[in-house]
This record gives structure tokens, C-alpha cells and sequence, in this order.
């Protein structure tokens, strides 16, 4: 029968592998559009046709739902990688019980 294990290191890189191939794009290539004076941060002058109002309407919801799920995928990620922390800290004290419990039974044999 396959035994499941463990593997903290795997977790580490699939941290490592958030981190940069997933939040740091978010971080340092969208969220700076976002900032004052960048491309993102400001709305496009609509002038006086008619559709403006439309298109500002429009612009303005397609804005803010861009925005709510930006901050919705950066907040996933670092849940996960929080998560990932937590899981790997649990371990090593699992990990440490063990070898703990095993060498007490050593001890209690001799």
C-alpha cells in the first residue's frame, strides 16, 4: 500500500514558486499601475458625445470589478502562503514529538 509523506521542503518551493512566478508579477507589475499618476490610477477624459456617460459608466464598473478581484487573488495568495507557513511549522513540531516519543521508548527499554 503507497504511503503518503510529507515533503516540507516541496512545500517550500511551492511557496517559492508563488511568491514569484504569482504575487511578485501582482505586486510589482499591476499594483503599480494602480498607483497616483500611473496609467490605472486615473479615468480616461470622456468628453461630450453622447455614449460618454455610457462609457463612463462602463470604464468606471470595469475599474472597480479589475480592482475587488486583484485584491481578492492577492489576498488568496497570501492566505495560502500563510497556510503553507503554518502547515510547515506543524510538522516540524509533529516531526519533533515523534523522534521525542521514539527515543523516550528507547530509553524506557534500556
Amino acid at each position: 500500500m503507497a504511503q503518503n509523506k510529507f515533503d516540507p521542503e516541496a512545500a517550500r518551493e511551492f511557496q517559492r514558486t508563488i511568491r514569484e512566478k504569482l504575487l511578485d508579477p501582482i505586486e510589482t507589475q499591476l499594483m503599480t499601475k494602480f498607483e497616483e499618476g500611473q496609467v490605472l490610477s486615473r479615468e480616461p477624459r470622456w468628453g461630450t458625445l453622447p455614449e460618454s456617460g455610457t462609457a463612463q459608466g462602463t470604464y468606471a464598473e470595469f475599474h472597480s470589478t479589475t480592482w475587488q478581484n486583484l485584491e481578492t487573488t492577492r489576498a488568496a495568495l497570501y492566505g495560502m502562503l500563510e497556510q503553507l507557513d503554518g502547515v510547515i511549522d506543524q510538522y516540524a513540531s509533529s516531526e519533533d514529538a515523534t523522534v521525542a516519543e521514539h527515543e523516550s521508548y528507547g530509553d524506557a527499554l534500556s
